[in-house]
């Protein structure tokens, strides 16, 4: 049996964390463990969780949520592992059994399925294939990624990146370590949102570190090519219409319509 680790790392989550564990104890696939790697919450959301042999605690000092997810996959049991953060929770009580059917029907290294939008109410779209373009414009939400255990603990997240060390993770991943890369037509996550990264401090540093991975990852001549496809889009205009919440949720059905999904 294929056994997932589902990690959550969080300080001071309050309800959000109960959510979260108790979205994965409603899974009717059972083979699975939860981490919960907390760094000393002071808002009692740890005494909360409820009594599960399931559930392991570990409490312990990082320098961030990339070095506590390091954390996390050090403990880690399971053959595969998915990163809930607190507030978010599996699309239904399906998921784990689903993706475990996909990874039993096609062995690989690192699956994708898709997430639902909470703030926007829709489903987000997702490529059938991990193209190296698709990789410069855009990525795969993090929470429904699922990787598989011996990669992470070769080499886990790059701290040195303060908001996009997922990002990194799987350029490295697809560009470099060359993984397979399986989509699996599941919606994993009820996506959250909001948070830190919607700050404009979190998009400085985005912007920043986005550039430092494009610079490492694409070569000049990728870089043009691809920058050049990337404006034929139009992404200023996009940028500006997708504020809009009734036009978002348009786009993103069309653009599933052409991915497949």
């Amino acid at each position: 049996m294929i056994k997932f680790s589902i990690i959550t790392v969080c300080l001071n989550a309050g309800n959000d964390l109960l959510e979260t564990v108790e979205s994965t104890l409603k899974q009717s696939y059972d083979e699975f463990e939860i981490i919960v790697k907390d760094g000393f919450s002071k808002d009692e959301s740890i005494s909360k969780l409820p009594q599960d042999k399931r559930i392991h605690v570990v409490q312990k000092k990082d320098s961030g949520i990339y070095d506590a997810m390091n954390q996390g996959i050090e403990v880690a049991q399971g053959d595969y592992l998915i990163f809930m953060n607190a507030g978010d929770r599996f699309y239904d009580y399906e998921v784990l059994g689903h993706i475990a059917n996909g990874i039993k029907k096609n062995p690989g290294d690192l699956y994708y399925g898709r997430c639902y939008n909470q703030i926007l109410d829709v489903v987000d779209p997702a490529p059938k294939k991990l193209t190296k373009y698709f990789c410069y414009r855009s990525m795969i939400c993090h929470q429904a990624t699922i990787y598989k255990a011996s990669m992470l603990k070769k080499r886990g997240y790059d701290v040195s990146y303060t908001v996009s060390a997922d990002r990194e993770r799987m350029l490295y991943a697809v560009i470099k370590e060359k993984v397979r890369c399986t989509y699996l037509p599941v919606v994993v996550v009820a996506f959250q949102g909001g948070g830190f990264c919607t700050t404009d401090k979190a998009k400085k540093l985005l912007a920043s570190e986005k550039e430092r991975l494009t610079k490492m990852y694409f070569s000049v001549a990728e870089r043009l090519k691809y920058g050049i496809q990337h404006k034929l889009t139009f992404p200023t205009l996009r940028k500006k219409v997708l504020n809009n919440k009734s036009i978002v949720r348009a786009y993103r059905r069309f653009i599933s319509k052409i991915y497949g999904n």
